[in-house]
């Protein structure tokens, strides 16, 4: 058995290890500046042969109806095994959790704090090339929780969304009516 095949094998019958031992050594060879798999200097994440050889992998596994992280049989139509997709939701909410604890997990208009009724939202409104879903979940906790988002409910994120002034019906200045007509 040759070292590669042992080590395949070790891996296999020791994940939890391997996977921790694989982080560590990713984790040193980032901070050093080289490409987290295989250790060659780079200057995006991963280096540009080891991007081009997963895109490879996961278009291969793609065709074969295979989930592009794992090699299990993916579902009908999809890219992601039903494990991997359940591990992904996992994460993608743990994400969504951490965003909302990490800018106070209530709207900063009226004050909600029911999670579910809770998102994030662009303080000065979505430019173009912003991200938005999910993706700018993950931008705000790589960022560090940027001044540049905020927590809204969707009432309010909505009522901005419709204003031309771009200011929620909650903060806005109330039309009282003076003998018939509209005064502000």
């Amino acid at each position: 058995m040759s070292t590669a095949e042992y080590q395949r094998q070790w891996n296999l019958t020791h994940p939890g290890y391997a996977a921790k031992i694989r982080k560590k050594t990713n984790a040193n060879r980032l901070a050093r500046g080289e490409c987290g798999r295989c250790g060659h200097p780079r200057k995006g994440r991963p280096c540009v042969p080891c991007k081009d050889e997963s895109a490879k992998r996961n278009s291969q596994r793609k065709a074969e109806g295979k989930c592009f992280r794992c090699s299990n049989p993916s579902r009908e139509g999809k890219t992601l095994c039903p494990s991997c997709m359940e591990a992904q939701m996992i994460r993608n909410a743990q994400v969504r959790q951490d965003v909302l604890d990490g800018y106070g997990a209530r709207c900063v208009c009226c004050g909600e704090t029911e999670e579910g009724f809770l998102t994030l939202d662009h303080v000065q409104g979505r430019k173009r090339g912003q991200p938005s879903g999910l993706q700018a979940y993950w931008e705000a906790k790589k960022g560090g929780y940027p001044p540049t988002f905020q927590i809204l409910c969707y009432n309010c994120n909505m009522g901005r969304e419709h204003q031309q002034s771009r200011v929620c019906p909650h903060q806005q200045k109330p039309i009282v009516k003076h003998n018939g007509f509209k005064s502000v």
